[in-house]
């Protein structure tokens, strides 16, 4: 969803992304010929729909690896799309808190800067991360509403007001 205060979507906002999505959505809606498309392995809309829906996702150097929540182990990590990766460690990219990632830089290929929301973009809003701790804002301008709410954490919502800056008091939660 976009308008001219804000934006949302379920994971992560990724303007080349949404451009390919937009321009798969001729009427604006999801018809059956768009969702059998969007499966097809290898696709470039299948991968489209994968980034809006989950984030984007980076290999860890090395033989780095660190075990989820459920057990497993992984040698991918989600990254805070809306930090610029040629500013900053893997340990401040990463999503989730592992062990290990020190200030390591991350790939040369995200340094690019183009998979990341810059500062001066309108508001937007995303869930899909299971944050966890007390809610707040990403930054000024961008701000994640899921707190692992299934897990114990906390229901956030924000209550939006007239364009700009978001304000940390518009963030309410239970």
């Amino acid at each position: 969803f976009e308008n001219d205060d804000l934006r949302a979507v379920h994971a992560c906002w990724d303007a080349g992304i949404m451009a390919l999505l937009a321009n798969s959505l001729p009427t604006g809606r999801l018809d059956s010929d768009l969702l059998r498309r969007s499966c097809l392995p290898d696709s470039e809309l299948a991968h489209a729909v994968d980034i809006s829906l989950k984030g984007w996702e980076i290999t860890l150097p090395d033989d780095l690896r660190f075990t989820d929540p459920e057990g497993n182990q992984r040698r991918k990590i989600r990254i805070k799309w809306w930090e610029d990766p040629a500013a900053t460690g893997l340990h401040q990219l990463s999503v989730e808190d592992i062990g290990g990632l020190s200030q390591r830089p991350p790939d040369p290929a995200l340094r690019n800067g183009t998979h990341w929301y810059r500062p001066d973009e309108k508001a937007v809003f995303f869930g899909h991360y299971w944050l966890k701790n007390i809610p707040a804002l990403q930054r000024h301008n961008v701000c994640c509403l899921d707190f692992s709410v299934a897990r114990n954490g906390h229901l956030a919502a924000y209550r939006f007001g007239e364009g700009g800056p978001l304000n940390p008091s518009g963030l309410v939660y239970v």
